[in-house]
């Protein structure tokens, strides 16, 4: 049974680095859509460590953290940790288009950014 864990924890980490790299180009293709955002980039290291796979840099909020996830059973296993930042949570499937995937992560960016504007009381806001 060991190897067999073993072999699904590897298909399972490799789904995982396959889906970071879809919404990383995503985001390289898409984000001048948003006027706000910048250039977005992997996470260090030390960012993956406190649950961030990719920064994106804006021009007035300072950064915005995604984690990308291969499935709702990742997004559940990673909403359980304690996060001491905000991190946006997107699902993207292997399956899906890159169109699909800039639209979920544009979606999962506003939302995160409204949020954010709300803590600091400037909930008022034009995309």
């Amino acid at each position: 049974m060991t190897n067999v864990r073993r072999t699904i924890g590897q298909i399972e980490r490799q789904k995982g680095i396959t889906a970071e790299r879809k919404a990383l180009e995503a985001l390289l293709l898409n984000y001048k859509d948003l006027p706000w955002l910048s250039f977005p980039r992997k996470a260090s290291w030390n960012e993956d460590r406190r649950g961030i796979d990719i920064v994106v840099p804006t021009t007035d909020i300072g950064e915005l953290y995604l984690q990308i996830k291969s499935s709702r059973f990742g997004v559940e296993k990673f909403n359980k940790k304690q996060h001491h930042q905000m991190v946006a949570v997107v699902v993207v499937k292997l399956s899906e288009t890159s169109e699909v995937i800039w639209d979920n992560l544009k979606k999962a960016l506003l939302e995160l950014k409204t949020e954010i504007l709300k803590k600091r009381g400037l909930a008022d806001w034009e995309e």
